[in-house]
């Protein structure tokens, strides 16, 4: 049976025009009620409904916390999450890694009287994963984590782009085909992996393709020279997010000085510009949760439908700052943070919860990543993330347009695990999940 595309990508936005907060807000959740004293810059949603935030603050909930934590899936404070170390500075990333790892990037950690790398990574109970050591001095600007475990880096010097194996040593199969700049502002400034292992990078480089701000690179670190099509404005690209149809959400500036216009702007899987998508010259995304996509910055948070019109259905008035990321759970509540005081005129310090409209649960599609693969010749077998005791309908594609039913799937504790016949599937095979309807 084929599954038909979604009718809408759940994007999040600001508009730097006024615009009237609707009447039919999506509704804030009091069952989460979690306070940060401090700026969230990153936050992870775990599948088992829990959330990591990483930032600049000392408390949560009145406890003291200092720049990581872990809240329950009601915003209290998770006290089997403990960090065996002390960390000194702001927190910049966290990202879900296999096995239930967690990445940190952007803070020195003392653990023991030992200063561990600003790249580091955690159990799952918050402990120093000794496992994982990155290079001296590794001052990543941005990460990326595959589905193997790799971690890709991106940093201001040439290369630019590095890969990291699973126990942080330097992957010499992957050699990134980015060149030195003379530009003052050359660097990696976003990172985004696609389900074929392809890596899309934004910032300023040189390649053999001359003077680049948003290339995609092979596997191998080799540049694509098939994603070469003409992008439109797009200058410098600070953030990449990719919609499950293999396009993806490019947001940057003209320039890189102050009050240069933010654009915003849908790409096809050549880098052409995809003209479906409404103009996005006053928008700006900032932080995106792969799946169904939402993107947020500023005063107002706003959602698009597919064509890049605002869905007035959702809209969220905030004050006292702004939000700087968004993370969509398994059951489609979609979580913001920042440094913000009131949401829709309610209280809320820095995070807050809302509830997942009734077609967000209905047509919500997510691209769970691999944690066990288990094969055979005749088999093919994975374990995917996925939310303990919620359903899944399992679809495949081999080219992202045309999915598949092949199962329905409960989740435990340890994941989704699915085994199917090779014969049975396409090739090449990519898989996605969607809640099953009630």
């Amino acid at each position: 049976m084929q599954v038909s595309p979604l009718s809408r990508a759940l994007l999040i936005v600001s508009l730097f025009a006024t615009v009237a907060v609707s009447a039919q807000q999506n509704s804030i959740d009091s069952s989460f009620r979690a306070s940060v004293d401090g700026s969230i810059a990153t936050l992870a949603a775990q599948p088992d409904g829990k959330l990591i935030i990483g930032g600049s603050f000392q408390a949560v909930n009145d406890q003291s916390v200092v720049n990581l934590s872990r809240l329950n899936a009601d915003g209290s404070v998770d006290s089997s999450f403990v960090l065996d170390g002390a960390i000194s500075s702001a927190v910049q990333s966290v990202l879900l890694a296999p096995g239930g790892k967690i990445i940190c990037q952007g803070s020195t950690v003392t653990s023991g009287g030992q200063t561990i790398s600003p790249l580091f990574r955690l159990n799952n109970n918050g402990s120093i994963d000794q496992t994982f050591s990155p290079f001296a001095g590794c001052r990543a600007r941005k990460i990326a984590v595959q589905t193997d475990g790799k971690v890709v880096i991106g940093y201001r010097n040439a290369p630019y782009v590095a890969r990291l194996n699973v126990d942080g040593s330097m992957d010499s199969t992957f050699q990134a085909a980015l060149t030195e700049s003379p530009a003052m502002e050359a660097g990696v400034d976003s990172l985004a992996i696609q389900v074929d292992g392809k890596i899309l990078v934004g910032g300023t480089f040189n390649t053999q393709m001359g003077s680049q701000n948003l290339v995609r690179l092979n596997s191998d670190g080799s540049l694509d020279e098939s994603y070469s099509g003409a992008p439109g404005p797009l200058l410098y690209v600070y953030n990449i997010f990719i919609q499950n149809d293999g396009k993806a959400i490019a947001s940057g500036k003209t320039a890189p000085y102050y009050g240069s216009l933010p654009l915003f702007r849908r790409l096809n899987s050549d880098r052409t510009l995809d003209t479906s998508f409404a103009d996005g010259s006053q928008k700006v995304a900032v932080a995106a949760q792969s799946g169904d996509t939402f993107y947020t910055k500023g005063q107002e948070m706003l959602r698009l439908d597919l064509d890049g019109i605002v869905d007035d259905s959702f809209s969220a008035a905030l004050a006292g700052g702004t939000i700087s990321s968004v993370a969509i759970q398994a059951d489609q509540k979609v979580v913001a943070a920042g440094n913000f005081s009131t949401v829709n005129g309610e209280v809320h310090n820095n995070i807050v919860r809302f509830n997942a409209t009734a077609q967000a649960a209905t047509n919500a599609v997510q691209v769970l990543a691999f944690t066990q693969p288990c094969n055979s010749a005749e088999n093919f077998c994975t374990t995917l993330s996925g939310a303990a005791g919620v359903s899944y309908v399992i679809e495949a594609s081999s080219d992202f347009s045309h999915w598949t039913e092949i199962a329905t799937e409960t989740a435990n504790e340890s994941g989704l695990a699915i085994s199917f016949p090779r014969s049975a599937l396409p090739s090449p095979c990519f898989f996605r999940a969607k809640l099953a309807s009630n």
